[in-house]
């Protein structure tokens, strides 16, 4: 049972974390964006 536990915790920490990669490389990917066009 503990072991399920972990690894449910585990399963959702790391869809939250590639949820956050996911927006922090969409967001560098908006400013490079928005920079090559004021270039």
């Amino acid at each position: 049972m503990l072991l399920h536990c972990v690894q449910v915790y585990l399963a959702l920490s790391r869809r939250t974390f590639f949820k956050f990669a996911f927006l922090w490389c969409g967001s560098r990917r908006l400013k490079f964006a928005n920079l090559s066009v004021k270039q």
